[in-house]
């Protein structure tokens, strides 16, 4: 790839609020770099030298200190607690606690942050010297709302602490980078949203052409669809959103051929029948969010073959040992560090 400066490229971060969203969502997208899990089947882990007792996992050449991880830790330890109180750590869902379930998110999502960082080095995607300053910034600000209770806890050094906030950087804007030269060929009509009332009604096993006919001769009579749609629909769901290919394919190609306050005849498909009024053929709002949809879509799917491929054959470790005696519920709450919002706050 031609180098590229960071410099030109836009934000494209998360919040920390919306952190576990994020981690979950990139779970789906991408696969488990540690576990051995890719797109293009298992990736293949290769033990080298023994990690010490102060290192958490190795990938290539990145090494992720606990002290490190401990920086992540006690910022997602701060986000859930803001969210949840301190009693949810033993709140259990399918067997797992949720001290569980965050732990094991946050193993995957430290892994790539770190994956991200030997990404980026080995396209010779560079920093600018402003968003050097940034992260220096993110760095000096955190250390600068430790207490030394905090400081002592953490025992992480400014290298440390800079590297975190540089592995994030790279971690929130390195799909942006690869698919920002990406074509898409999505058109409005392709991604078009038409605003819909519909009337819905479970086949039976026996004739119900009379039924039909007399709920569309209503619906077709009423001053308001949606009144006879709540006396007849069996759907559960009258008003609604639709996007092509959403609705079985007999009512997706009437319902975007349909004008505006159009009714449709009764559509039969395999399960039931529908009637459809068509509010609003085209929403303009609802379409041009739901294209930016679709191209994110696209970008993630272009991303995750670049990351798979890149992540097929690194070797990896981790310290489960060390990684098992980490407590969140019982690891330090810092008082006001956020790692999240620092890092919301100054990288522009």
């Amino acid at each position: 790839m031609v180098k590229k400066s960071a410099e030109k490229r836009q934000k494209n971060g998360f919040s920390g609020k919306r952190f576990m969203k994020t981690m979950v969502c990139m779970m789906i997208l991408m696969g488990l770099v540690l576990t051995g899990c890719s797109g293009k089947g298992k990736t293949e882990i290769r033990i080298v030298t023994p990690l010490s007792d102060s290192e958490l996992f190795k990938i290539g050449d990145e090494v992720c200190s606990v002290s490190e991880a401990m920086i992540l830790i006690t910022a997602q330890k701060k986000v859930v607690e803001d969210v949840y109180g301190k009693d949810i750590w033993s709140v259990k869902s399918d067997g797992l606690t949720f001290e569980e379930n965050v732990k094991s998110s946050l193993k995957d999502f430290l892994a790539r942050m770190k994956c991200m960082t030997l990404m980026a080095a080995d396209n010779e995607i560079i920093l600018s010297s402003e968003e050097k300053e940034q992260i220096q910034n993110c760095a000096d600000t955190y250390l600068s709302q430790l207490t030394d209770e905090e400081k002592n806890s953490l025992n992480v050094s400014k290298e440390e602490v800079k590297d975190m906030f540089t592995s994030y950087f790279y971690y929130n804007r390195l799909m942006e980078v690869f698919t920002s030269d990406m074509e898409t060929e999505i058109s409005d009509n392709d991604a078009r949203i038409a605003r819909i009332e519909c009337i819905y009604v479970e086949k039976t096993g026996e004739d119900q052409s009379k039924q039909m006919s007399s709920i569309l001769k209503k619906a077709k009579e009423a001053q308001s669809f949606a009144e006879v749609a709540k006396k007849y629909d069996e759907g559960g769901k009258i008003s609604m959103n639709v996007s092509r290919n959403q609705l079985p394919s007999e009512v997706d190609q009437v319902v975007f051929s349909m004008a505006d306050d159009q009714i449709s005849d009764v559509l039969e498909t395999e399960n039931g029948y529908y009637i459809i009024h068509c509010v609003e053929d085209y929403d303009r709002d609802a379409t041009v969010k739901h294209k930016a949809e679709l191209i994110e879509e696209l970008k993630e799917e272009k991303f995750k073959e670049e990351y798979d491929s890149f992540v097929e054959n690194l070797t990896a470790q981790f310290n489960d040992k060390v990684w098992e005696a980490i407590s969140l519920k019982d690891s330090v709450a810092l008082s006001e560090a956020d790692f999240f919002e620092i890092y919301d706050d100054i990288v522009k």
